[in-house]
């Protein structure tokens, strides 16, 4: 048994994707599981899943039922970049028995947030510029990699620092604890008065 899926886009009630799922590929909440890791435009807070299965029995069905919802719904405008050119069928019954995709939110969570990690350890190979606190250029790294191994400074605080544009500085914390941590640029003057270091990364 297989079925067709859609992604409505609950922002602007627009269908952005169509897929398939059958039987000897794998499951719908595999398939589900695999967009959330893979593609960037996939967010399940604000995407509705929803599904038809019934009289889908063999891929080659499926595989129709695919080409003529993207052709239908114009998903090809969107993220749908295969069978964009089949066209509409004129012998499938118009179908509105989709069903809603239930899942556990938690699950779905985790895995937001292992994609957000992936996204940010791939900066990893990026070259990165390191300033003092007058955002004087001191030194010149080849990826974060080895800024953090120079500094006392993790990966992740250093994307941090450098997604924000500097807007945001790295320093140890203000009670000498010994653990960094990022700082707004409202703290500035604050670490300039105490005479702490702080220093900006930004992204070469």
């Amino acid at each position: 048994m297989g079925c067709v899926y859609r992604y409505l886009d609950k922002r602007d009630n627009i269908i952005k994707y169509i897929g398939i799922v059958w039987s000897n590929n794998r499951t719908l909440k595999q398939r589900i599981k695999e967009h959330i890791k893979n593609d960037d435009w996939c967010d399940k807070e604000n995407y509705k899943v929803e599904y038809i299965e019934e009289n889908i029995v063999s891929r080659t069905d499926a595989e129709y039922f695919e080409a003529h919802y993207i052709s239908l719904f114009k998903t090809d405008q969107y993220y749908n970049k295969s069978k964009t050119g089949w066209g509409i069928s004129t012998f499938l019954p118009v179908r509105n028995d989709w069903i809603e995709y239930k899942d556990r939110p938690l699950e779905f969570k985790e895995l937001k947030i292992h994609k957000t990690q992936e996204k940010e350890f791939r900066h990893n190979s990026k070259p990165i510029l390191q300033f003092d606190k007058n955002k004087k250029l001191v030194k010149h790294y080849n990826s974060i990699k080895e800024a953090s191994e120079c500094t006392e400074f993790t990966r992740c605080l250093i994307v941090m620092c450098a997604k924000s544009n500097m807007k945001r500085f790295v320093s140890t914390d203000e009670y000498g604890s010994g653990i960094s941590m990022t700082w707004e640029e409202s703290w500035a003057d604050h670490f300039n008065e105490t005479g702490r270091s702080f220093y900006y990364f930004k992204f070469a």
